[in-house]
């Protein structure tokens, strides 16, 4: 699916189901994460982690006592700055990178009769991964550097866990799949978080 298309379909999915009677009125909140890139290019770059992802989100409740949740979210994450060094005959690099991404997305779960706090589901995003980076060649004549900013947007699709600990509060256990950097390499990262509902 082209990422052009995941946020027109989460608001016309989302307007469909205010439509319903019986929906609850939205709780809003925000969240906070820590990620671990699973693989590929991103966990080269950045480390395994943790690194930081926090957010503001909105859960609407419908269905047979409120047990499908429709959960639009945006977040933002934050990498660990990232150094290399490379020694080769002649001159040295050193290249420092900083990677971030803002998501943009919904999930839907579904909380199981009773009860019983858990909920699971998946969730559909639009990301766009940027990276800073600074890269410097020490010649015997001198250093040379240079720096610069890319940008990427891709798709992204996760399967999601939360355990409801209050009414105002939950964890949430993630993990994403996506694509990242001009070679589109395909990453994995997990996160696990909390999210504060007003």
């Amino acid at each position: 699916m082209s990422s052009r298309w995941i946020l027109p379909l989460i608001l016309l999915v989302g307007g469909g189901l205010r439509a319903q009677d019986g929906m609850a009125a939205p709780a809003w909140g925000v969240q906070g994460a820590v990620l671990f890139p699973q693989n590929g290019d991103l966990r080269n770059t950045t480390g395994s982690g943790p690194h930081l992802s926090v957010g503001v989100h909105g859960t609407w409740s419908f269905g047979a006592q409120g047990r499908h949740l429709l959960r639009p979210r945006l977040d933002a994450s934050f990498f660990q700055k990232a150094d290399h060094h490379t020694d080769l005959p002649g001159y040295s690099q050193d290249l420092r990178t900083r990677v971030s991404s803002l998501a943009a997305g919904a999930e839907y779960l579904f909380r199981f009769p009773g009860q019983r706090p858990l909920a699971i589901g998946v969730g559909v995003y639009e990301i766009r991964w940027s990276v800073d980076s600074t890269n410097r060649v020490h010649l015997p004549e001198g250093t040379v550097a240079q720096s610069g900013t890319s940008h990427w947007t891709r798709p992204g699709f996760g399967l999601v866990a939360t355990w409801r600990l209050s009414r105002a509060w939950e964890v949430e256990a993630r993990t994403i799949a996506s694509r990242y950097g001009y070679e589109n390499h395909s990453i994995h990262a997990a996160s696990l978080g909390v999210l504060w509902h007003f």
